[in-house]
This record gives C-alpha cells, structure tokens and sequence, in this order.
C-alpha cells in the first residue's frame, strides 16, 4: 500500500466478504479491482460453493460494465476461499481456471511456465517516469500463453521465445508476464508472478495500476535516476516492515478512474 501512495493512487481495501459481494451486486461502471490474495478468489457467501455462477457474473462486470481485474500473482483463480461456505481455502484446480478463462470469453491458455520472463520497453519507461524501481526479470511461473489469434493489449513482461513458448494447435506462442487482455468492455490483467520478493511485486503491480489510470506515462520522458540517500534507505526499511504486518487476504478498490 505504500507504493500506492507514493504513487499517488488513491483506493479503498475490502477486508469484508459482504463488502466485496456488495461492490459485485452494485457493479459500478469502470472498476479496477486489484486481487493481493494469491490465487485464492474470494468467492461470496450467496454464491455458496457455485463458483462457476460466481465467474458469470464477475465475468459479466468486466465485459458488460467495464471492470479491469489486476491480478498480479500466481495461477488467478485456483482456490477458492471464504470463512463460512467453503472455508478459508479451497482448492479447485483447473476446473476453476477454465470456468472463469470461459466465463470471459477468452481462448484456452497454457499457465505452466516454470521460466523467467524480461521486463518490456513498456514496463521499464512506466516504472521509471514514476520514480518506482522494478525488477527487469521476473520469476514468471504461472505466466500465460493464449491461444488464437488473440494478441495482450500491453505487457510488462515477456518469456523470451528461445527460452519457452506453448503450442496451440501447431502454432508456437509466446508466455506473457503483468498483461492486459480485452473481454468485452474491461480487461484481465494477468501477472502469473512467482515467489520470491514480496516488495518487488507491490512495486510491479503499483507500476500496472497507476498506468491503467493514466496511459500517458509511457510518453513520458524518465528524470535522471536519483542517488540512494540515507533518507531513502530509511524509507525502503519502513516499508518492508508495513508490508510485513499487512493481512494478506483483501482487495482492493482502485479510486480515481474515470
């Protein structure tokens, strides 16, 4: 959450599954969800242990009312979790994955990386316009391959071809790490992060959100990068530490979007 202030986003963390299964009945126009949780989907009590009733609907924010889901780590939608109806975590392997990937509309993927993907020319002039250092690798295991003609609207990260591609119908395709694919109004931001760095992925995923709210940053020209200071290594410690003592299990509500 700091990066999130450094960079100026304001937005609001849902700690509450009625809050979230609120915010989805509701279903305001031009949402950016970001899911911190891994790949544990919250899913709402209402929906019981009917997820695939749960992926039509989100499914139906994003195309029909223009929602853009931002989830930066792991394989998004494996587990499915909530205290009351199907406990902290279940997991329900690929079948989840499909049901939501089909409730989009989106072509089959391959998400078994296992590889490192290189940071874009994109990803590096948006990081460093905000004053916000990101790692130009990344460990990319559960980055996607899509088949299809289908094509990310931008991406942070890629898995160089001549390190590992997946193959769909006979054709060769590239894996894809912190990418945008279109379903209908909204978008899907997959990241398929792996472990490592807890602080290097918010950085990522500050990067990512702050240029959904403003696609200009990539023609900015960067300023010079600043010398480390001993005020700026006091900062990094702090930081580390409030991320330490944050609860990992929330989503937030990015404000500010028009």
């Amino acid at each position: 959450m700091s990066y999130f202030k450094q960079a100026g986003i304001e937005y609001k963390a849902i700690t509450k599954m009625e809050d979230w299964q609120k915010l989805i009945e509701e279903g305001p126009e031009n949402a950016v969800v970001v899911f911190m949780h891994g790949e544990v989907m919250p899913i709402p009590t209402k929906y019981g242990e009917d997820y695939e009733a749960f992926y039509r609907d989100l499914a139906r924010l994003v195309k029909d009312r223009g929602w853009i889901l931002v989830a930066p780590v792991g394989l998004f939608t494996w587990v499915i979790g909530n205290s009351e109806t199907v406990g902290y975590t279940k997991e329900v392997d690929g079948a989840s994955v499909s049901a939501f990937r089909e409730a989009l509309g989106l072509p089959p993927i391959n998400p078994w990386c296992d590889a490192n993907a290189q940071i874009s020319e994109l990803g590096d002039t948006v990081s460093r316009v905000l004053g916000i250092e990101i790692p130009s690798s990344v460990d990319a295991a559960r980055a996607i391959a899509v088949g299809g003609d289908m094509e990310p609207l931008w991406y942070f990260y890629k898995v160089p071809e001549n390190v590992k591609t997946a193959e769909f119908d006979g054709v060769k395709k590239p894996f894809y790490a912190v990418a945008a694919w279109k379903a209908g109004k909204g978008v899907l931001v997959w990241g398929g992060l792996g472990g490592g760095d807890e602080m290097k992925k918010a950085a990522i995923t500050t990067v990512v959100v702050a240029y959904i709210l403003d696609p200009t940053l990539a023609e900015k020209t960067p300023p010079p990068p600043p010398p480390i200071t001993p005020e700026k290594v006091y900062t990094y410690a702090l930081i580390v530490f409030v991320v330490l003592m944050l609860a990992a299990l929330i989503v937030v509500i990015i404000k500010g979007r028009k």
